[in-house]
């Protein structure tokens, strides 16, 4: 960890994939309620209810339909947020701001970047989980 608290592993630029705090507190929500799974079960649902989400937020853009990629992008924020994926969550608020500005070509490329953040994001919640595990 750094002095901030982030997580100082799979750095994108140098800013962490994982808000470390946040890894923390969901650990100790898990120790607090006798489930030795809580994160592994957490990081589970995020992958489905994301990935179902940036499909549809995909959907919403290729349809051109502003208000559900307002509401999509602020759902997958939502949920990367409460995992500690920070840059998604970022991401996905600019996707939200592009959508209620009309800019299509921005949404475009920042879902690419989506994609690649969330991939990130991924594999350093399955590195947390080796660490819980251990």
């Amino acid at each position: 960890m750094d002095s901030r608290g982030a997580l100082d592993v799979q750095n994108r630029g140098d800013r962490p994939v994982l808000d470390a705090k946040i890894v923390q507190q969901l650990r100790e929500l898990g120790e607090g309620d006798g489930t030795s799974h809580f994160l592994e079960e957490l990081v589970a649902l995020f992958d489905a209810e994301v990935d179902r989400k940036v499909v549809e937020l995909e959907t919403a853009i290729q349809q051109e339909d502003r208000g559900a990629v307002q509401l999509i992008a602020r759902s997958v924020s939502g949920c990367a947020g409460q995992v500690g994926a920070a840059i998604a969550a970022g991401i996905c608020r600019r996707i939200e701001l592009a959508g209620a500005a009309g800019n299509l070509d921005v949404r475009t490329t920042e879902l690419d970047d989506l994609r690649d953040e969330l991939v990130r994001a991924r594999a350093a919640l399955r590195a947390q989980l080796l660490v819980s595990a251990a």
